[in-house]
């Protein structure tokens, strides 16, 4: 996914789920440690994947999985809310970036 589509994409998604303009965008660049696991609680957030694509990153989130090494998925997600989970196994340190929706308190 790349951050241009998610950008464009966030205002009419927000609308389609309820949240109009309520909400706020960052961008995140989560670093995660070589063999390392990342939890994030992302309640009333939707973190979009933009950038940092590897077969040594596995995300899961209420809304699915990011797993390219996996054979028992059929998609990639791209987008996760809740308690979200980053592994990496490799060797290396990875830098991960993400688009951010944030829901403002009402």
């Amino acid at each position: 996914m790349k951050a241009e589509f998610v950008i464009q994409f966030l205002p009419r998604m927000m609308q389609e789920r309820g949240h109009g303009d309520n909400y706020t965008v960052a961008y995140r660049d989560v670093v995660v440690g070589a063999n390392k696991r990342v939890k994030i609680d992302a309640a009333n957030m939707f973190f979009f994947f933009v950038e940092g694509f590897s077969a040594d990153v596995v995300i899961t989130s209420e809304t699915g999985i990011y797993d390219l090494r996996s054979e028992h998925i059929n998609e990639q997600q791209h987008e996760h809310t809740g308690e979200i989970v980053i592994e990496n196994s490799s060797e290396e340190i990875l830098h991960l970036e993400f688009i951010v929706a944030i829901i403002k308190n009402s």
